[in-house]
């Protein structure tokens, strides 16, 4: 184990964990920066790391942009991550999973933490409900297939419109778009905003239909 070295630094990174209880090491950067604004990202990322040695802190799941993050619970435990805000919480949930999860993968053994996601009660209380979902395809569109089949595992209903076989929608969808491809999405919210997706992307898809669920 490396030699405990509790400079004013270290002390102010335990202090502000103690504090928060999950960061990462740019929050962390951001809240030291207010009383030593010459730290550096450098001298962060090896106090973290210096911690994470010394058992001080553990590795949490990283932030939803894949930025490691930490954790000032060393004990064993499990956390809930909201996939609209990341927001972590920690949780106990292992022994009423671990053995459901053993019955359904049999000859396997579990281990490890726990990591459920969904949406935190915040942000619930905040989405804005999705009025409409359209989509621009082609009937020849592998990538157009994609998305309506995404939509259509899901449940989730949308319009459809073939802008190869309709030249007023596809003026349209040049409109709101500035571009020819497709498949080209719109989601208009409740409050009147209106998400533009182009082609497949599943992650923006993923995070604006869970954001405007229906309540």
């Amino acid at each position: 184990m490396a030699l405990v070295r509790n400079t004013k630094y270290t002390e102010a990174v335990i202090s502000y964990m103690d504090l928060v209880r999950h960061a990462t090491n740019t929050d962390i950067e951001k809240y030291l920066r207010r009383a030593y604004p010459t730290i550096t990202a450098t001298t962060v990322h090896r106090i973290t790391a210096r911690l994470v040695e010394q058992g001080r802190l553990r590795m949490a799941p990283a932030y939803l942009d894949g930025s490691m993050r930490f954790d000032a619970n060393t004990s064993d435990h499990d956390h809930f991550m909201c996939n609209t805000c990341g927001d972590l919480r920690d949780v106990s949930i292992r022994d009423e999973v671990i053995p459901l999860l053993k019955k359904g993968i049999e000859g396997c053994s579990v281990n490890g933490s726990l990591v459920i996601s969904g949406t935190c009660k915040k942000c619930n209380d905040e989405r804005t409900s999705i009025m409409n979902i359209t989509v621009y395809s082609t009937q020849t569109c592998p990538y157009c297939q994609m998305v309506k089949k995404w939509f259509d595992d899901r449940d989730i209903k949308y319009t459809e419109h073939l802008v190869d076989k309709n030249p007023v929608a596809a003026q349209y969808m040049v409109t709101l778009s500035g571009q020819r491809g497709v498949p080209f999405t719109t989601i208009e919210m409740e409050d009147g905003i209106v998400e533009k997706v182009l082609g497949f992307d599943q992650p923006t898809l993923e995070r604006l239909t869970q954001q405007g669920a229906k309540s």
